[in-house]
C-alpha cells in the first residue's frame, strides 16, 4: 500500500462527496465530514496486495473510496477462502480498532483500489470531539 501521489489525491470537496457513500460518514454534518476529509490519509492498493492480515493488531480504520476488496479467512487447518467482496463505500477494521482487538480476516485488493485511512489516534480524537462519530461506528 502506498500513499497517493499529491497529483492524484482527491481534493477535500471530492473526498467529502466520496465519503457520503460510506455509511460511517453518511449521517454526519458537512462541516464534520470536511474536518475528517482534511485529516485522512489516502492510499492506493494494487490488485492482490494485502491491506491487513488476520491476527494483526488494529492500528487504523480503512474506508474504500474506489475499487473492490476481498475478505479472506484462514481456518484452523491453515486453509484460506474468500468469504466476501467489499464494494466502494465499505469500511474495514472498525470493530477491531474500537474494541482493541486483532484483525479477524485478511483483506486484499480485488482490483486497484483507493482507500481513506484514519489512524487509531485520529479516530479517538474525533470521537472525543464529536460523539456523533462514535455513535455512527456503534450503529454500523
Amino acid at each position: 500500500m502506498k500513499p497517493t501521489d499529491d497529483l492524484k489525491r482527491p481534493s477535500v470537496d471530492e473526498l467529502i462527496e466520496k465519503m457520503e457513500a460510506v455509511d460511517l460518514f453518511s449521517n454526519l454534518q458537512d462541516t464534520l465530514r470536511r474536518d475528517i476529509a482534511q485529516q485522512i490519509q489516502i492510499f492506493e492498493l494494487a490488485p492482490n496486495e494485502i491491506l491487513v492480515r488476520q491476527g494483526e493488531d488494529a492500528r487504523s480504520l480503512f474506508f474504500l473510496l474506489d475499487g473492490r476488496l476481498s475478505v479472506i479467512l484462514k481456518d484452523e487447518s491453515g486453509a484460506e477462502r474468500v468469504v466476501a467482496h467489499l464494494p466502494k463505500g465499505s469500511i474495514v477494521g472498525e470493530i477491531a480498532l474500537v474494541v482493541g482487538g486483532r484483525r479477524s480476516a485478511t483483506v486484499v485488493g480485488a482490483e486497484a483500489s483507493t482507500l481513506g485511512v484514519l489512524t487509531a489516534a485520529t479516530l479517538t480524537r474525533l470521537m472525543k470531539l464529536h460523539p456523533e462519530v462514535a455513535s455512527s461506528i456503534v450503529s454500523m
